[in-house]
């Protein structure tokens, strides 16, 4: 196989990153610019025409914290236009605040998703207006995922595993859920089967992870057209184990351009 030409699929086709973020510099509530603009390089060097972006916060943030965090989401926007748009984090025990911030982000910000982090797992009846947000304002939700094995489920207790994705994606079956980074940590095959015949729960491929075989299997599981291309920070293993999966050439394709996920690329007005 030849990486370079394995890299010419990525320079001669659309390709949508749905899963990145950028931070905070250090402990303060700025945009780090640095990491922002370096970032915007790796893109451009590896072809990746959009990337969908988010800081999502670790612990239990106040709300005019989430909103720095958005705020800086869109600050990161405005300097790299044609490349990054944005997901609104918000954390589901803020209530009122959270669902007015999604309506902030969209319709103020042209924010095209709503990004959950591990406050709460998916199916905790506290995301359920936030789930019903998220259809009336036809935006996908992004939600951190794993099966949780040692010593992840110590780490992250409320990490949300596919068996909470089959519940609100059969409760809400309007719904457009997209299970972050299979190649995250923890038992990949655990997620996969656990999803498999939700329709509306998608899939990226972003994360450190990269077993023989978790490509060809997601997309077996799922479908190519259920699979996105994603990062989270891991360029490296995301570009290379998608180029050397033993998966066709349009099924590359497909997980590179997210053709179900287009109506959401240019649904913002950044």
């Amino acid at each position: 196989m030849s990486i370079a030409r394995e890299m010419e699929l990525f320079k001669k086709t659309t390709v949508i990153d749905w899963h990145e973020h950028v931070w905070f510099l250090n402990t303060s509530d700025e945009l780090d610019i640095e990491l922002c603009d370096r970032q915007a390089k790796v893109a451009k060097l590896t072809h990746i025409d959009k990337m969908k972006i988010s800081i999502p916060s670790m612990q239990h943030d106040t709300p005019e914290r989430v909103e720095k965090r958005n705020d800086a989401v869109h600050e990161a926007i405005q300097r790299h236009p044609d490349l990054y748009m944005g997901f609104c984090f918000v954390d589901p025990h803020h209530g009122k605040h959270a669902i007015a911030e999604i309506e902030r982000c969209v319709k103020k910000l042209g924010f095209v998703g709503v990004k959950l982090y591990h406050q709460c797992r998916l199916d905790d009846p506290l995301q359920y207006k936030i789930i019903e947000k998220s259809i009336e304002l036809d935006i996908p939700v992004l939600m951190h995922a794993g099966k949780g094995t040692p010593p992840f489920a110590a780490q992250q207790p409320n990490l949300s595993d596919s068996t909470q994705f089959a519940t609100i994606a059969r409760r809400y079956p309007e719904a457009v859920l997209l299970m972050g980074h299979v190649g995250g940590g923890g038992d990949w095959h655990w997620q996969l089967k656990g999803v498999e015949d939700c329709e509306n729960v998608f899939i990226d491929i972003s994360g450190s992870i990269y077993d023989q075989g978790i490509i060809e299997a997601t997309v077996a599981a799922f479908g190519a057209d259920r699979v996105l291309f994603g990062s989270d920070g891991s360029y490296s293993s995301s570009i290379g184990k998608l180029i050397g999966a033993e998966i066709s050439r349009e099924d590359k394709i497909t997980i590179l351009n997210g053709p179900r996920f287009a109506k959401y690329i240019n649904k913002g007005g950044n």
